[in-house]
């Protein structure tokens, strides 16, 4: 542009005082003027012109100016990250265009701002019906990913990927479906204690955590095997050998250390075995640990397979950095594998990474042994005893961290152990058997508790003195498989040790519920039946008893939500429970002294326990009105147990009908025993007609009011005039 305004202000000083036309292609990357005493110069974009000049004006103008609907959008990406379209883009009056951000891996979008404003981040941005010039820039962040996976029988909230910030925190919540409950939990690759949720915290890498989910028949049927199991025993391996395992979900893998390669599935759930693909060589002394979905063996001779449980098939795999003489332990942390070799009582640590299918090397332990036990846990790997460089067996214990590469020492072992079974539970280390050192096998079980920073030895011994057991945890079951009785012989016993399961805790065969010894199942615990997240009031769950109207033949719950008991009278303040505004639920906004605000919510799920106040129409605590919230058992927030709903206006008009009195001694004396709690105001959240007035919602929507059943000492009625932020009680039917 430069070059040609400089040619045409010379041209224009060459003629100055004279009037011509002059037509020429004007090649410009963009418009502009230019002025001063005597002359002035408009040109514009790209466009054929022609120049006037005059002594008389002193004006040199453009023959043809830019259009007048044609506008620009400016696009700019920051580092790391990618905008699609990208630069300037023309656009005509009334278009629209959309932009995509595309971050780089280990990035997320940050920021969009346009025009100057910060737009709330997503993914994309569309300028419509544009009328002016636009910008558009977005800047990129670095992020660790949560990835989340499910057996089918449930999901996670959020689910899928989930970005997180580092240093920042995320919290995953459980919601199995229908019918089931949350079986196990394995965040990256460790089994922990089951939950309603989980929560990341400092989040410094990326994390996977693995949720399954088991039906309330199948966790009582396992509960009756417990009962029923005599002293220890399980299911045993189907011959008799050393096995090296790992677990994944409700199975373990186990593989036979004899010159067979024979391999099996044991499901702890149904204690059967599962013969899979035999190993294409023996696993004498290998590690094995699983990682994606698939159970990798590192063999003393350098070699590794991989078993993919999905198809059943084994796969060779780069070999290991160098062979072992005497053995290998493997263990893995986020999908990344650790192996202990040992070459002469002298160990290799190296770590396996089954994307790539390489190797690094690693710092190695600070005493070396062999025959030493790998067990990973929260993210720590511990190196637990075995045999020293004078082949006698250490009490040394050390911890691996990662994140540093580096080992530390811990608190030994009350005594020195080689060739022991070892695996986590319950916050704490377990250690089975192993060789003593006079050389002889061991019953007993060590402990190691991480909130006392100290080793104990339980009570509950084992039945057989034995070495080279292989201890798995799986389900929140301790599984014990294999080993060298005193003679030295191979056994094919199997022994559970014990679990901790949301029905029980099982100790060898007995159960021990809230602390005391049983041999019935214990109670099934009611907080399991209400979604993941329900805020309990009193902190208690509400009691599931069932009760149903002979005339009708509705079964329904025969309390409110939130209430300790069934009413004894219409005024029974244990009876009233909590209060509800329409189709939000149990976030702990119901509870009667909870915080209220007057921001109405964006979304289904509020995320804070207030109850929303509002004063205008159409008087709701949701920004833009659900009508399906309350909608049956799969209601997005149906606040009643699994099995149970919120009825609709004519089920509730049904009890009504039934009762002796058309009045709240109608009520009472129904088999519902329906008490008066009040109701929550919508404008100030006071309380009102305390025990003088029963209000309970329905799921039946009159857009935009909702349908209720009301009753007080001179009437009932069910109506269809209701707010939806005014907090009423909850009664659940039994669907």
């Amino acid at each position: 542009m430069k070059k040609l305004f400089n040619t045409l202000l010379l041209f224009a000083l060459s003629v100055y005082g004279f009037a011509q036309s002059l037509t020429h292609d004007a090649i410009v990357s963009a418009g502009g003027s230019y002025s001063d005493n005597n002359i002035e110069v408009n040109y514009s974009i790209g466009q054929v012109f022609t120049a006037t000049l005059s002594n008389s004006n002193n004006i040199i103008t453009q023959g043809f100016q830019q259009p007048n609907d044609g506008y620009s959008i400016s696009a700019i990406a920051g580092n790391n990250g990618s905008i699609n379209p990208a630069g300037i883009v023309q656009v005509n009056t009334g278009d629209s265009v959309t932009y995509t951000f595309s971050p780089n891996a280990g990035y997320a979008t940050d920021s969009v701002i346009v025009n100057g404003q910060k737009v709330a981040t997503v993914n994309s941005y569309t300028f419509r019906n544009i009328s002016s010039n636009q910008s558009i820039r977005v800047t990129f962040k670095q992020v660790y990913n949560v990835f989340t996976q499910t057996d089918g029988n449930g999901n996670t909230f959020p689910t899928g990927t989930i970005a997180v910030s580092p240093g920042g925190s995320q919290t995953i919540t459980f919601s199995p479906n229908p019918g089931f409950w949350v079986d196990s939990v394995i965040v990256n690759g460790v089994q922990v204690p089951r939950a309603s949720s989980y929560t990341f915290n400092n989040v410094s890498s990326n994390q996977t955590i693995r949720v399954t989910y088991r039906s309330l028949a199948a966790a009582l049927a396992a509960a009756n095997i417990c009962s029923n199991d005599t002293l220890v025993s399980t299911v045993n391996l189907p011959a008799q050998s050393n096995v090296r395992a790992t677990s994944y979900y409700s199975n373990i893998y186990l593989f036979n250390q004899n010159n067979t390669g024979n391999a099996y599935k044991y499901n702890v759930n149904d204690r059967k075995y599962t013969a899979i693909a035999n190993k294409p060589s023996p696993c004498i002394e290998c590690g094995v640990a699983e990682a994606n979905g698939k159970v990798y063996c590192f063999n003393t001779n350098g070699t590794t397979q991989a078993y993919d449980i999905a198809s059943n098939t084994w796969q060779n795999q780069m070999n290991q950095p160098s062979s072992s003489t005497n053995s290998v332990y493997a263990a893995s942390i986020n999908n990344k594998i650790y192996i202990l070799g040992t070459n002469n009582n002298q160990n290799t640590f190296t770590q396996y990474n089954p994307q790539t299918n390489s190797y690094i090397a690693l710092t190695n332990p600070t005493t070396s042994s062999s025959q030493s036990r790998l067990v990973a846990y929260n993210n720590k790997l511990y190196k637990i005893g075995g045999t020293d460089n004078n082949n006698q067996p250490t009490s040394s214990v050390e911890v691996y961290n990662p994140t540093n590469n580096t080992w530390t020492s811990m608190p030994d072992l009350p005594e020195a152990l080689t060739q022991v079974g070892a695996t986590y539970y319950d916050n704490k280390l377990y250690v089975f058997g192993g060789k003593q050192a006079n050389s002889t096998n061991s019953n007993k079980v060590y402990v190691f508790d991480f909130t006392s920073n100290a080793w104990y030895a339980e009570s509950n011994t084992q039945n057989t003195n034995r070495t080279h057991i292989e201890a798995k945890t799986a389900n929140n079951m301790v599984f014990l498989f294999g080993g060298n009785d005193t003679t030295n012989t191979q056994t094919n016993q199997a022994q559970r040790y014990f679990c901790k399961d949301q029905l029980c805790t099982c100790k060898w065969a007995e159960y021990v519920c809230n602390g005391v010894s049983q041999n019935e199942p214990c109670p099934i615990p009611t907080s399991s039946l209400y979604k993941p997240g329900t805020v309990f009031c009193d902190g208690y769950a509400t009691k599931v008893v069932e009760v149903t109207n002979p005339i009708t033949g509705k079964t329904w719950m025969d309390r409110n939500l939130g209430a300790s008991r069934a009413a004894t009278s219409s005024t029974d303040a244990a009876a009233y429970g909590d209060l509800y505004q329409w189709g939000r639920g149990a976030d702990g906004h119901q509870c009667r002294n909870s915080g209220t605000t007057s921001t109405l919510s964006s979304s289904d799920q509020p995320n804070h326990a207030n109850f929303i106040l509002t004063t205008n129409i159409p008087y709701d605590w949701r920004g833009a009105q659900n009508d399906n919230l309350w909608k049956g058992v799969n209601g997005t927030n149906n606040p009643c147990p699994r099995g149970y709903r919120l009825p609709t206006n004519s089920e509730l008009d049904a009890e009504r009908t039934s009762w002796t009195q058309n009045n709240s001694i109608g009520a009472l004396n129904s088999p519902l025993k329906l008490p008066m709690p009040g109701l929550r105001n919508d404008a100030d959240g006071s309380l009102k007609e305390v025990g003088g007035d029963g209000r309970y919602w329905s799921s039946s929507v009159g857009a935009p009011y909702v349908s209720y059943l009301n009753f007080f000492s001179g009437d009932a009625s069910v109506n269809v005039n209701r707010l939806r932020a005014h907090g009423f009680s909850v009664r659940c039917l039994k669907d």
